[in-house]
């Protein structure tokens, strides 16, 4: 329960800053290539940093990790709060900063933070876990932006400062309470081993074993294309195109969330009946499909065919099946990597994981960023739906035989 609370209290921190930041950078700059250009930036931590957070969250006790890290966010919003609050003029070059920052932490905390679960529960709740898991992260997705909003009219970025620091020390406190019921496997060669040499020998697990190759290379394929779509493009087209208003962007934000609750239900129920590792490619093309409808949507939108009323609730509806999708996908995913991956190898395999993800991501942001500042947006949402396409077909052939 503790791991649920405390995770949850951090994702919040971390929800509502960050909403609070791309309404702060839009607001200031209003390009969507600086825009993107903050996100790519947290590419060249995750690319150094990545390889030692797999190897230290395999080695040492990941619920200290968890705790530590806490207490680091806690001290980093303080910090740069007291920077932005002195500094008064907007400063990109403290908000690349304060990315790469931000970044580091969450490198090191994420592994940890799914690795442990296989810890704290038997196999065959693995799928109950992750599920509640995502209930935890979709509740937060709800409330965070509706806070968000408001803090931001109200204190602007330095209100998201303060909230997130006093929520990462709450969750650091909960941390220390988690019980972990199975021990994790110690290798005898970690401690004498180089962090290197560890995240080498996870590497060739990667390569020597199908499945794990499989599902380690189908997230990164997938953000690709779907990661700019749900962040900068929807966030360009909704505050910048279409105009809307701080408030009514939040509301659209937790509603999407609000709807994406019924994703972890329905996970634990078809992932109980099915196996996952079918499902997978089935959910990747039901959000090729979706992205689609979209896509209708925008260009229909601005061709004048449908008012901003009519846009704005059939995107809420669109984009939160898509989250529903993509939730379910995510859980089958985590639980067929929990159920094959040696637990003393699960942080650096999971760390590889977002290591491509992060290394992918920032040139897809920009392209993603300097096609929204050339074309319409739904050229943007277009390029999205070949490249899941793509990615479905490709799936198929890959989990044929699994």
């Amino acid at each position: 329960m503790y791991y649920f609370i405390s995770t949850t209290v951090t994702m919040a921190s971390s929800n509502i800053f960050q909403f609070m930041l791309s309404l702060y950078v839009l607001k200031n700059t209003g390009s969507a290539t600086a825009f993107a250009s903050v996100l790519s930036i947290a590419v060249i931590p995750n690319i150094v940093m990545i390889p030692m957070a797999g190897v230290i969250g395999d080695r040492y006790n990941k619920r200290k990790i968890l705790s530590t890290i806490s207490i680091l966010y806690t001290i980093v919003f303080i910090s740069f709060g007291t920077i932005l609050y002195y500094g008064k003029s907007f400063n990109l070059i403290v908000i690349y900063l304060l990315v790469v920052i931000l970044e580091i932490l969450e490198v090191f905390y994420n592994g940890p933070q799914d690795a442990i679960i296989p810890q704290i529960v038997d196999e065959e709740h693995m799928a109950e876990a992750n599920s509640v898991s995502q209930i935890d992260n979709n509740v937060v997705s709800l409330i965070g932006p509706l806070i968000a909003a408001f803090l931001y009219e109200s204190f602007d970025i330095l209100g998201g400062m303060v909230i997130g620091s006093v929520l990462t020390l709450i969750s650091s406190v909960l941390t220390c309470r988690i019980i972990i019921e199975r021990e994790e496997a110690k290798l005898s060669t970690s401690n004498k081993n180089s962090i290197f040499k560890d995240f080498k020998e996870g590497m060739y697990l990667i390569k020597d074993n199908s499945l794990i190759r499989k599902i380690t290379i189908l997230p990164p394929m997938c953000n690709m294309f779907l990661g700019p779509i749900l962040t900068i493009v929807m966030t360009y087209f909704l505050v910048s195109v279409v105009n809307l208003e701080a408030t009514k962007y939040g509301l659209y934000k937790s509603l999407i969330s609000a709807v994406a609750l019924l994703g972890p239900v329905a996970a634990f129920n078809i992932i109980k009946k099915n196996d996952e590792k079918k499902i997978v490619p089935i959910f990747i093309g039901g959000i090729s499909f979706l992205l689609l409808i979209l896509t209708g949507v925008i260009y229909l939108s601005y061709s004048g065919f449908i008012g901003i009323e009519p846009m704005y609730i059939m995107t809420i509806i669109i984009v939160g099946s898509i989250f529903i999708v993509v939730t379910i996908y995510n859980i089958a995913n985590n639980v067929v990597r929990q159920k094959c991956v040696p637990i003393e190898y699960l942080s650096r395999v999971s760390s590889f994981t977002q290591a491509l993800s992060s290394i992918i991501m920032p040139v897809s942001l920009m392209i993603f960023g300097i096609l929204l500042d050339n074309f319409p947006v739904y050229i943007s949402t277009t390029v999205g739906v070949i490249g899941m396409l793509l990615i479905f077909i490709r799936a198929k052939s890959m989990f044929k035989n699994e």
